[in-house]
């Protein structure tokens, strides 16, 4: 069994670990669990502060193949805008919070973490993208995972 991500307690899909991915950055691809599991390109970071497990969920524009080296990967971010929206919906409840579970089913410790769609191109072909399961890519797209570990995990 590998790595899972969850959104409160719904199975999204197991990650496939990218080769860039290490102890600072884990980076993989998402194998979805289903063909109809709902996805959005987002992050969420954990705040800290004196209250417990508070999340601000930021969204994140869908990175085209088409618009490599034009635009930056987090071309998305919009910062006033993104402060508003944060300010409106300071915490994200725990069911629609995204986490990562390890081969025995016990919560990894992250800081933040992003779920991107990459939407591919059939001229443009990442060599990747080839050596990745069929069912990695869901409606012409990959689903990209970045999570950056928390206090304990970076520290370890």
């Amino acid at each position: 069994m590998s790595t899972t991500l969850w959104r409160g307690n719904q199975l999204l899909g197991t990650l496939h670990l990218r080769a860039s991915s290490g102890p600072q950055q884990l980076q993989a691809v998402l194998i979805p669990s289903s063909a109809d599991v709902s996805l959005a390109s987002f992050s969420q970071v954990g705040v800290p502060g004196p209250w417990s497990e508070l999340t601000v969920e930021l969204p994140v524009k869908p990175h085209s193949v088409e618009e490599r080296g034009r635009t930056p990967i987090r071309s998305g971010y919009q910062s006033a805008p993104l402060i508003k929206a944060a300010i409106d919906d300071v915490n994200v409840p725990a069911y629609r919070r995204l986490h990562l579970r390890d081969e025995d089913g016990a919560d990894l410790d992250i800081q933040s973490i992003s779920l991107l769609e990459h939407r591919l191109h059939p001229e443009h072909q990442d060599p990747e993208v080839a050596t990745l399961p069929a069912e990695a890519i869901a409606s012409g797209s990959v689903w990209l995972v970045f999570a950056w570990p928390g206090e304990a995990r970076a520290t370890a």
